[in-house]
């Protein structure tokens, strides 16, 4: 009898944890990588949690390496090489000899020091220097670079580099390049040659510079309109959710009139609160306050019209959306809101990418547990392919989810309500059996 209540035990367990709540069929495609954007029905549907537990499944229900991709800012570096100015000033300064091994001695030589002016006139990003020379034997140049804006104070960037191009045997070693650390945009540069036999005047002749610029890359964002009948309005406070694991960036206020201003604070609440929290929102139920929530920041919101232009404001900006899911807007300076004159809400969000290897039988499945005890055993996707590989899904053209098929609610079916009935019943039944066991042995001891 035991045997066969563990049994029922471990197989109910199976079956009720292995039921996934939604699905969504991926379209067919012919990479073996594949990428597509997590859809908005998705993350409505579900928590923070719950997010964690996307998998992918081809149709003979095996698992798939899979990996989600956050969007983030990227910036993108352009370079171009340009001819630029330069002029030449030779001096001679006071040296030590250090040919002479006397600490105290006070011989000093004249060393010629020749020294190259750079002028950066538009104050771009330099990140490399090119020097160019005519000379058949062999050099090395020793030199320091230094930056400054106003020529009288001078910084040192880069020292006791080498610059040469060394001659032997038919065979050419050239570095005639100086790569900066980090690019500058001061207005001057000089660049130091000391105890260089060469004269530097008449071996450089040229000097390209590589100037770069930094442009952000635009990621593709989508708006989405909570309408009024979907906003709580209650003493003047408009309560709405936004989903949860979404990366939102913003929203705004949208009034049908033509002309509107909004000035008010916004508030947010955690889903779930952690013991401190809950032990704070029970004293503020007790004063009064049954509600807990956190400030995040003020706004203003308005549309005029000025000289027949429409002026906007920008939108509000939204941070720590990842464990918040319910919001409130508090207006100040306004008339008490009527449900005639309420406005509507729009956000702006970016959609995280599921990268999949496409190695099973189609078609393939995105499926979602909003068990949080389910866990399966997902293979990592960087365990199958380097880092490199998958830098470079997003140049490829994947597939997308059909917007034919929607996201679908999957309930449990009757064998899984039968096996439940039978999870329960083996529990009670082997309760009451060590019950019983327990009462005869009591028994048995008194006899």
């Amino acid at each position: 009898m035991k045997k066969i209540n563990i049994f029922l035990l471990i197989l109910s367990t199976l079956c009720i944890s292995n039921t996934f709540s939604y699905e969504a069929r991926i379209s067919e495609g012919n990479e073996s990588l594949r990428k597509f954007e997590i859809p908005l029905s998705i993350y409505k549907s579900i928590s923070l949690s719950d997010n964690k537990n996307l998998y992918i499944y081809d149709s003979k229900n095996i698992l798939m390496p899979s990996i989600k991709i956050k969007k983030e800012n990227k910036y993108k570096e352009n370079s171009k090489i340009k001819e630029i100015k330069f002029f030449i000033k030779e001096e001679f300064i006071q040296k030590k000899n250090k040919s002479i091994k006397d600490n105290e001695s006070k011989v000093f030589i004249k060393v010629k020091k020749q020294i190259i002016f750079i002028e950066n006139k538009d104050k771009q990003n330099i990140k490399e220097l090119e020097l160019f020379w005519n000379n058949e034997k062999s050099i090395s140049l020793n030199f320091e670079i230094k930056e400054s804006n106003d020529l009288s104070s001078w910084r040192s960037i880069s020292s006791n580099n080498y610059l040469y191009e060394l001659n032997h045997l038919n065979n050419k070693l050239v570095n005639k390049k100086i790569i900066l650390k980090h690019s500058t945009n001061s207005k001057y540069l000089s660049i130091t040659f000391i105890e260089n036999e060469n004269n530097i005047d008449k071996l450089i002749y040229k000097i390209n510079a590589k100037f770069i610029t930094t442009e952000r890359v635009k990621i593709k964002t989508y708006t989405q309109r909570i309408d009024k009948k979907d906003l709580l309005l209650k003493d003047n406070n408009i309560y709405f959710n936004l989903p949860t694991g979404i990366n939102i960036k913003s929203i705004k206020l949208i009034s049908d009139n033509e002309t509107f201003l909004f000035k008010g604070e916004m508030y947010s609440k955690r889903n779930k609160l952690s013991r401190k929290e809950r032990i704070k929102e029970k004293l503020k139920y007790k004063k009064g306050k049954k509600d807990l929530w956190r400030y995040e920041n003020s706004f203003l919101q308005y549309q005029l019209l000025l000289n027949k232009k429409v002026l906007k404001s920008e939108d509000i900006k939204i941070y720590n959306i990842n464990r918040v899911n319910k919001w409130k807007i508090s207006l100040l300076d306004h008339e008490i809101l009527k449900n005639d004159n309420l406005f509507s809400i729009e956000y702006r969000y970016i959609s995280d990418d599921i990268v999949f290897l496409a190695k099973g039988v189609k078609p393939y499945f995105l499926r979602l547990y909003t068990n949080t005890k389910y866990k399966e055993n997902n293979l990592d996707l960087y365990s199958s392919l380097n880092n490199e590989v998958i830098q470079r899904v997003e140049l490829l053209d994947f597939t997308k989810l059909k917007k034919t098929n929607k996201i679908k609610k999957v309930k449990p079916g009757l064998f899984s309500y039968v096996l439940t009935f039978i999870f329960l019943f083996s529990i009670i039944l082997m309760f009451y059996i060590s019950i019983k066991i327990f009462i005869d042995i009591k028994r048995k001891k008194k006899e």
